[in-house]
C-alpha cells in the first residue's frame, strides 16, 4: 500500500507542487520512512487505547498520517490540511488505497467546524473534552506555534508528537536516522496531563 501511495504522490505532484521528490524511493526516503518514525513511540505511548484517533495536523501531501494509517490499521487517523489541493490528493489516493481507518479534513486548526466538533465531541455541560489521542505535526509551523495549534485537540492524557530537526531542550524526544542522512532527526513528544 506505501509503494502504490509513493506513486500516486509522483503521478499527483506532476499536477501539483506536493514534493521536490522525483522518483519513489526518494518519497520513501524523504518522507515515508519519516512519518514512520512516529509508529513505535506512538504505539508504545498509546497502548492500551483501543482504537487510538491520531490527527496528522497540517499533513501537507498525508506523509506521516498515510504512512501511520497504512501501518498501524487499528488507529483512526485524520489527515488535516488547509491546502484544497492536498486535501483533494489525500480524499483520491485514501479512496485508491481503501484506507477505512483514514479521514480527510479540508481546513485549519484554529477554525475548522470538523476540528471544533473534535475539540468539544461529547462535552457534557459544557465542558471541552478533546479527543485526540495523538496529535502529530510534521513542517507545521515553528515549535511553539505548532503546539499551541495542537494541544487543544489533544484529550487529557493524550500526547502531541511534534517533529524537529534538532533535539528538543526539555521534554521527551525521540531520535531517528534516515538513510543516506548523517544527522539525527527528532520528534518532541508532549504529554497533556490528565486532569
Amino acid at each position: 500500500a506505501l509503494d502504490a501511495y509513493a506513486s500516486d504522490v509522483l503521478e499527483y505532484g506532476r499536477r501539483t507542487n506536493l514534493t521536490a521528490a522525483a522518483t519513489a524511493a526518494e518519497v520513501w526516503r524523504r518522507h515515508i520512512l519519516d512519518g514512520l518514525a512516529a509508529l513505535a513511540p506512538l504505539q508504545e505511548r498509546l497502548a492500551g487505547t483501543a482504537r487510538p484517533r491520531v490527527v496528522d495536523l497540517g499533513c501537507g501531501g498525508g506523509f506521516v498520517g498515510v504512512a501511520l494509517a497504512v501501518a498501524w490499521p487499528e488507529a483512526e487517523v485524520w489527515l488535516v490540511d488547509a491546502a484544497y489541493r492536498k486535501t483533494s490528493f489525500l480524499t483520491w489516493t485514501t479512496t485508491r488505497l481503501r484506507l477505512g481507518n483514514a479521514r480527510v479534513v479540508h481546513g485549519r486548526a484554529d477554525g475548522t467546524p470538523a476540528l471544533e466538533l473534535l475539540r468539544h465531541a461529547g462535552g457534557a455541560a459544557g465542558r471541552e473534552e478533546p479527543m485526540a489521542d495523538a496529535v502529530p505535526a510534521r513542517a507545521l509551523a515553528p515549535r511553539e506555534e505548532a503546539f499551541t495549534l495542537a494541544r487543544p485537540l489533544c484529550r487529557p492524557g493524550g500526547w502531541t508528537a511534534l517533529f524537529a530537526s534538532e533535539a528538543p531542550q526539555d521534554g521527551e524526544s525521540e531520535s531517528y536516522r534516515l538513510p543516506g542522512e548523517a544527522k539525527d532527526r527528532h520528534i518532541a513528544f508532549v504529554h497533556k496531563e490528565p486532569t
